[in-house]
Parts: C-alpha cells; sequence; structure tokens
C-alpha cells in the first residue's frame, strides 16, 4: 500500500503472474510473446545454486575468517584485561 500511494499510477504496475503477458507487456510497451507465462522454476536454477556452493571454498574460506575474527577479538580482549590489571596493580 505505502508503495502505491508514493508511485504514480502511470509509473506503477501491479501484476500477477496468472494475469498473463497482457498487462506487463502493455505496460512496458512490448510484443506480447507466443509461449505461455513461466509458472515454475524449470531452468535448473537451484540445481546450479547447489554446483556452485559445492565447487567452491566458499564456505571453508568464510569459516576461516570466522576463526580468525574470533581469535583477534578474544587476543585484544584478552590484552585490554592484561593492560587493566597491570595498569591497576603497577600503580
Amino acid at each position: 500500500m505505502y508503495v502505491k500511494s508514493k508511485v504514480p499510477a502511470e509509473n506503477l504496475l501491479v501484476w500477477n503472474v496468472k494475469d498473463g503477458w497482457g498487462p506487463l507487456c502493455t505496460f512496458l510497451e512490448k510484443p506480447i510473446p507466443e509461449i505461455p507465462v513461466p509458472r515454475e522454476n524449470q531452468s535448473g536454477d537451484t540445481q546450479w545454486g547447489d554446483d556452485y556452493l559445492n565447487s567452491t571454498d566458499l564456505f571453508k574460506t568464510g569459516f576461516c575468517y570466522l576463526i580468525l575474527s574470533t581469535l583477534l577479538i578474544l587476543i585484544l580482549i584478552s590484552g585490554i584485561i592484561c593492560a587493566i590489571y597491570f595498569g591497576v596493580t603497577a600503580s
């Protein structure tokens, strides 16, 4: 509703796949295709994503960064604790 209240009607299309190509193509001023509107994932996009994630080191790299960041934070906290402890006991 917010978008409808802010965008002029001539610049906004509220479209449902069930409406077919007509409203969309008219709005975009394009010819209507001869093929029906795709209604499901037939291209195997999810399989491509699975293959990509399994064939790269994305998770390994992310896990390494997570471990490295955690260690650096622990070292920083340890340094702060030591500075406070030795700063207090030295004076």
